[in-house]
Parts: C-alpha cells; sequence; structure tokens
C-alpha cells in the first residue's frame, strides 16, 4: 500500500476522532416546582377541577371520580364531529344519579350542538361485585316504584328535540348486567312496568328495550368462570316472550335483538311503544 494511500486514512480517522468528541447528548431538565406549585396525580387534578366548577362538596368530589361535568362539552364536541348535526349520542344514567338539575347541563349542551341525546336507563353499579344490580324477586311487584322514579327523571328534562329516546337498561341477557344471574322473567316486568311510567310521564318518549348480545352463550342457568350465569339471546328473547305476551312481535311492544346504536335517523331499531 502506498504512502499516500496510508497518509489519507490516517487523516480521516483523526477527523472521525476529533468530531466525536464534540458530540453530546442534549437533556432538557425537568421543570422543579416552585414553593407556590405542587405535583398532583392525574385523579387529584380531575377532583381539583369538578370542585371548583361545581363547588367543594362530597358530591362533586365524589362524581369528578367518574364522568366530570367538566369533559362533558369536549366529548360531545367529538361526538358532534363524527355524526353530524343532529346526530344521535347516548348517554347512560343510573338509578342512583336521577338529578335532573345535573343532565340538564348535558341536554343543554346537546342543544347548543345539534345533537339529539338517548338516555340509557341503568340500575346501580356494584363497584365490589363488578355486576350492575338487580331487583330482587320479592320486589318484582313494586317495578312500578323505581319506573316511576325514571319517569319523574325524564319527563323534568328539557330535551333539545323531539321524540325523546329511552332505553331501558342494556344486554340483560349478561349475568353481570342484571345482579349476576339473566332473568328474562324479571327483565319482561321491569321493561313493561318502566315502558308504562315513560308513557304516562312523557307523551313524546320512544321506549327502546334494551339490546341483547348475540354472541353470549347459554350457561343453562350454571354459573360462568366469574360465578354469574349467562343467557343467549334467543333464549332470553323466547323466555321474555313466554312471560309477558306483550312483548311479543304480534303484541303492542315489537322488540328486536338488534342493538339500538344502528340508528339512521328514520328507522329506529328496537322501538317498543309509540
Amino acid at each position: 500500500m502506498s504512502k499516500s494511500i496510508l497518509w489519507t486514512i490516517a487523516c480521516t480517522m483523526l477527523l472521525l476522532v476529533a468530531c466525536s468528541r464534540n458530540v453530546t447528548t442534549a437533556i432538557v431538565p425537568s421543570p422543579t416546582p416552585t414553593s407556590s406549585q405542587s405535583i398532583r396525580s392525574p385523579q387529584t387534578n380531575r377532583d381539583a377541577i369538578a370542585s371548583q366548577q361545581a363547588g367543594d362538596s362530597p358530591a362533586a368530589r365524589r362524581w369528578s371520580k367518574y364522568v366530570p361535568e367538566t369533559i362533558w362539552s369536549q366529548h360531545l364536541s367529538y361526538a358532534r364531529d363524527r355524526v353530524g348535526e343532529w346526530g344521535y349520542v347516548t348517554e347512560l344514567v343510573r338509578l342512583d344519579d336521577l338529578d335532573p338539575a345535573r343532565w340538564q347541563v348535558l341536554f343543554d349542551l346537546c342543544a347548543r350542538l345539534h345533537l339529539k341525546p338517548i338516555l340509557r336507563l341503568a340500575t346501580s353499579y356494584d363497584r365490589d361485585k363488578g355486576l350492575w344490580l338487580a331487583h330482587q324477586p320479592t320486589q318484582m311487584v313494586d317495578y312500578a316504584t323505581v319506573a316511576g322514579r325514571y319517569a319523574h327523571f325524564v319527563a323534568a328534562l328539557r330535551w333539545p328535540d323531539t321524540p325523546h329516546y329511552v332505553i331501558v337498561g342494556n344486554e340483560p341477557n349478561h349475568g353481570d348486567e342484571w345482579g349476576g344471574k339473566a332473568d328474562p322473567l324479571a327483565y319482561a316486568h321491569f321493561l313493561m312496568a318502566t315502558s308504562r311510567a315513560l308513557h304516562q310521564a312523557d307523551p313524546d318518549v320512544k321506549v327502546l328495550n334494551a339490546p341483547l348480545d348475540p354472541f353470549t352463550p347459554n350457561t343453562n342457568g350454571k354459573p360462568f368462570t366469574d360465578g354469574m350465569t349467562y343467557l343467549d339471546a334467543e333464549s332470553f328473547l323466547d323466555a321474555m316472550h313466554a312471560a309477558q305476551p306483550m312483548c311479543s312481535p304480534r303484541g303492542h311492544l315489537g322488540l328486536t335483538r338488534l342493538s339500538p346504536g344502528a340508528i339512521d335517523g328514520r328507522s329506529l331499531a328496537a322501538i317498543i311503544q309509540d
């Protein structure tokens, strides 16, 4: 190898070593809180925001852990972008949260954004057991009392548009949606009582039965691995018809297995009574 080639290689290596010594890694220091600042967890921040806007009360702090009103506007704006003007948005309301004044805030936002709300009436959720509570069979005759609470709540709201769509429950063929045990008889009575009460309180209401999960297996009354029983949609619907003939397609309540999520503005699957 000639001396000129060796000299060129040597110079190149020296240049690379020199350049590498000038390369440093940029590290952006984390900001240090001042004496007037504090580090808060995301949950603490949510609690603080809710307390500022809804008042520093136990109720405000409790609701900030779930769906704080402070994010309703943002979420509804996202929905408006997806569904367009006067599109449908569904909101779950629990039995232990029937506060018309609180939920009127959501309805006013829907009116401002030109959205049509659909209320899904739920029972109360047991976080320890991981399921939605159901009324005990001994209370079946008293469904009218619970239905009356739902009806009073729905009628007290100022809706942005008519008709007023209300869904009664959700996938009751799931054990975790009905006290741990799929009970078509109990749900049929509950649906009928709630439908009657809603129509008596609100002439503009359109009641929808809860959609059934078509992929749910039938555990034949035996608990699944989670300790709850499940029923396939076909068997559940047949049992509802047997318990309440008015729930049959030939009655004045036309039930369907289809989810009411497939709403096109003209035909609502699962409307059970005009």
